[in-house]
């Protein structure tokens, strides 16, 4: 019954959505629902919104909030994990684009566009009081066992085979010299703030260099 209850409530979901709004494949082909979740087992999810309204369109909103203090485990947020054990050329487990080909008009005024946006909002009506750290965006690498390996010298417009926390580069098409200024990082600090360093590398490991500039 609850199964039931649960499908329902995603077809009505479906139905009373704008008319410019359009899902397809909502619970997949084949499909399991459990109670507190829906899982797709195969097919997909798609969500196609068009709008012409002044205001922003959340797609897709999870927002998590803890009613106790928690001495353990806390919220993944959206949390992708791609199976990377078969041959393949790319895979990515979490991705975002933006795509500016597809304009209507000749001339398009914009102002931010990110293709992937994070952001941490600071009150000074709660004391937080940092064990490790507060990060925007945050990476690691764990794992390795000693009889494994990645092994590769790359042949593709990457200029090598790589392992890094994070990657970044100007594709091959992007030939253009913009008028604009282009980095590969931008920093900015305004004014009455307050940055103890502009770039902090703290390295306790075997570091052939803490800067390389090829």
């Amino acid at each position: 019954m609850r199964k039931l209850l649960i499908f329902l409530l995603l077809i009505s979901v479906c139905f009373c959505m704008p008319a410019s709004a359009q899902i397809t494949n909502p619970i997949g082909y084949n499909h399991n629902i459990h109670v507190g979740e829906v899982e797709i087992i195969s097919g997909g999810l798609t969500i196609d919104y068009i709008t012409a309204l002044n205001s922003y369109t959340q797609m897709i909103l999870g927002e998590w909030t803890p009613h106790a203090a928690m001495l353990s485990g806390g919220s993944n947020g959206f949390y992708a994990i791609c199976n990377a054990i078969e041959d393949m050329q790319n895979a990515y487990a979490l991705r975002g684009r933006m795509d500016l080909r597809d304009a209507d008009a000749d001339t398009v005024n914009v102002n931010q566009l990110h293709a992937v946006d994070a952001l941490i909002n600071l009150n000074d009506d709660y004391e937080y009081y940092v064990d490790d750290n507060i990060s925007v965006y945050g990476g690691a690498i764990h794992g390795g066992a000693s009889g494994g390996g990645i092994f590769g010298t790359g042949t593709g417009s990457l200029g090598g085979a790589t392992l890094n926390i994070y990657q970044g580069m100007w594709g091959p098409t992007a030939e253009q010299n913009y008028v604009v200024e282009t980095n590969f990082i931008k920093m900015i600090s305004h004014a009455g703030t307050t940055v103890d360093y502009g770039l902090n590398i703290e390295s306790s490991s075997d570091m052939d260099a803490g800067i390389l500039l090829n």
